[in-house]
């Protein structure tokens, strides 16, 4: 992911921090957090005193890396960046700020497998790889724009200047290729087959921003098609053209820079690089459909009809009713309810579900676990809900909770990103928390 110009605490505070304890107020990530800054030979670590141990192994890795995406790109980093870590929120995240230098990592487990289909696997060597894939890409400039970037700084950042779907290509291709894990992907791969099965694959100039369109799974497509794209590139072509195209660009500041790269890269234009990769897909989508028709397909009987993203789908105790949660663009997400009986739907609770609700034996309750956004951080907390009364009541507060399940009298959950993690029970009338088992460091 990039952001471009977003308020970073980084620069602002590097001449302090050397070695030095800090107290920010109000940063975002909790009153009087303290700072820490971590030098390695190719970048600076910057973190909370609670988080040493995880930015020490960040450091690590990204140094272990970054060669690896030098050799790649065949481009090297001319500064050293920082990568600033926070814990303020069970949702993980990861974007690089190419303006500031600066990669910012929210160090938190992953509940499941990520919103955008990357495997489970190590998420902090496979974030980092994105990124500084990113960061090399992004910064890279030629030789006859140093003189340029001499004298302006960093705003001189010529293959900031091209489609989006080439960033995040770049980037997925590099993920995927650094880490072992392949670019091949298969919800990536369902994704552009279902699309060229219903309706057709989307033009290119749809994939130029982020905010393109609201058909699913929106902001996604430019992950995945790009990944795509830059797969095709290098199986059509050669790897080795990936490079070279990323050289080629950075040598120009025009804005049809990338178009003109691509015609002397692969001498074709982007045009007809769209419409080979198209075809390419669409064949294969149609293959891929004879072969499973050929083979039978069992009858489906679709139970929710909004589309776009449904999970967490839970039944009730007697089969007659469907809890499931929803994230849509034209929908409040939350917790929604469907009589199977007569189809009748209705939202219960606004937010972001996380995993599965679970009914109470008597199908009366329902817990479930919801982000709570307070005003510095994202935390995973356990909700009751009361489908009697309607109503709603918040169990636990910052307490990071996962996963919860009725137990007796009591609610069994998983607590995650705070020391001690383990299974906890929580008393339900009393509120008391005890541990049932804790896990160890690792």
């Amino acid at each position: 992911m990039i952001v471009l110009g977003r308020k970073w605490i980084g620069r602002g505070i590097l001449g302090i921090v050397f070695g030095l304890e800090i107290v920010l107020a109000g940063s975002g990530v909790g009153a009087r957090t303290v700072w820490r800054e971590m030098a390695t030979p190719h970048f600076r670590v910057i973190f909370p005193e609670t988080m040493r141990e995880s930015a020490q192994k960040v450091a690590d890795i990204a140094e272990e890396l970054l060669p690896q995406v030098e050799a790649f790109l065949q481009a090297h980093l001319d500064f050293q960046p920082a990568i600033v870590l926070s814990g303020d929120s069970d949702i993980p995240e990861g974007y690089t700020d190419p303006l500031r230098g600066a990669i910012h990592l929210t160090i938190a487990q992953p509940y499941e497998i990520l919103s955008n289909g990357t495997a489970f696997g190590e998420w902090v060597r496979m974030v980092l790889a994105h990124e500084l894939t990113h960061l090399v890409h992004l910064g890279a400039v030629g030789e006859n724009l140093e003189w340029l970037r001499s004298l302006l700084g960093y705003v001189v950042l010529p293959n900031v200047i091209q489609p989006f779907w080439v960033w995040e290509g770049y980037a997925m291709y590099g993920e995927g290729m650094l880490t072992g894990r392949g670019v091949k992907n298969p919800f990536y791969a369902m994704v552009l087959r279902t699309q060229a099965l219903s309706g057709g694959l989307l033009p290119h100039y749809l994939l130029r921003g982020y905010s393109f369109s609201r058909k699913w799974p929106g902001r996604l497509n430019v992950y995945i098609y790009g990944a795509s794209l830059i797969e095709y590139i290098a199986q059509a072509f050669g790897e080795e053209k990936l490079a070279e195209l990323s050289r080629r660009r950075s040598e120009s500041i025009s804005l049809f820079g990338f178009d003109r790269a691509v015609q002397d890269t692969l001498g074709i234009s982007v045009e007809e690089l769209w419409n080979r990769w198209r075809e390419t897909v669409e064949n294969q989508a149609y293959d891929d459909l004879k072969r499973v028709t050929a083979a039978g397909l069992s009858p489906v009987t679709e139970c929710t009809s909004e589309g776009y993203a449904t999970g967490g789908v839970a039944l009730s105790p007697d089969g007659l009713h469907l809890v499931y949660a929803l994230s849509h663009p034209d929908f409040r997400p939350g917790l929604r309810w469907k009589d199977l009986r007569t189809g009748e739907k209705e939202l219960l609770v606004r937010g972001s579900i996380i995993g599965r609700p679970v009914f109470s034996p008597d199908g009366e309750k329902l817990v479930y676990a919801k982000i709570a956004r307070d005003r510095k951080t994202s935390y995973g907390d356990l909700y009751l809900y009361d489908l009697k009364r309607k109503k709603e009541q918040r169990l636990t507060v910052r307490e990071r909770a996962f996963s919860p399940v009725f137990w007796g009298e009591k609610i069994l959950f998983l607590r995650r990103n705070r020391f001690p993690e383990g299974v906890f029970a929580l008393d339900v009338e009393s509120g008391v928390i005890q541990p049932v088992f804790e896990f160890d460091q690792d």
